[in-house]
């Protein structure tokens, strides 16, 4: 160890030495700056994944309905919060049109996984089941779509693309989030939608993905 400091030290001098026999260069530093805003509180949210297994062409119905999974979205403050969720489609471009009943605006993308251009035509829908028992029974939910205004909406409303979602309280005359909440629980139904025809030739099984982000925001 005392060799390595030794040895150091001496390159050091060379180093001064040289560069003091000649004209002085100029020495610069670069210092990067960052900084980031965190609110007061801080929230996060957290969903299970949904798989639809498998189904065959028996399972469509003439709505184009296939199958309904549920699942809970849970958001999580450090302290009381107002807040509400965004929830964005993962897959928007995979959306071209309604599927029997469903109408576009309610679909979420599913990418077909063949390689075929998205052959077998697929989304689903995001509906919002109440799980807070202290929300308003008729009213429970209050939903923007974007660029739109507040709504209040019964229970089982479909959200689209780019739509914010919140908890609507008895008494609430105010529809924008404005109880402060330190958890939320939002129950989704998700509900997969085929298109009978684009399925009527396929011969091998076929992957279909898809996803939605939801995010917390602060108003």
């Amino acid at each position: 160890m005392k060799h390595t400091k030794y040895l150091s030290s001496i390159m050091l001098g060379a180093i001064l030495a040289f560069g003091g026999a000649g004209a002085y260069a100029a020495g610069t530093a670069d210092m990067q700056v960052s900084a980031k805003f965190v609110p007061k509180s801080i929230c996060s949210a957290t969903i299970q994944a949904i798989d639809f297994q498998g189904f065959g062409k028996e399972e469509i119905d003439v709505n184009g309905h296939v199958k309904t999974k549920d699942q809970a979205l849970t958001v999580s403050c450090s302290e009381d919060t107002v807040f509400s969720v965004k929830v964005n489609d993962q897959n928007p471009g995979d959306v071209t049109g309604g599927i029997g009943s469903a109408q576009m605006e309610d679909l979420f993308g599913m990418h077909d996984g063949s390689g075929s251009g998205n052959a077998v035509k697929a989304a689903y829908t995001i509906k919002l089941s109440q799980q807070d028992s202290g929300a308003d029974q008729n009213m429970p939910f209050r939903i923007m779509k974007e660029g739109g205004m507040w709504n209040f909406k019964k229970n089982n409303t479909a959200v689209s693309n780019g739509s914010q979602f919140a908890y609507k309280y008895s008494g609430d005359i105010n529809a924008g989030p404005a109880r402060p909440k330190r958890t939320a629980v939002y129950g989704i139904q998700a509900d997969l939608y085929v298109d009978r025809d684009s399925v009527a030739s396929a011969t091998t099984d076929v992957d279909l993905t898809g996803g939605a982000t939801f995010t917390v925001m602060y108003p």
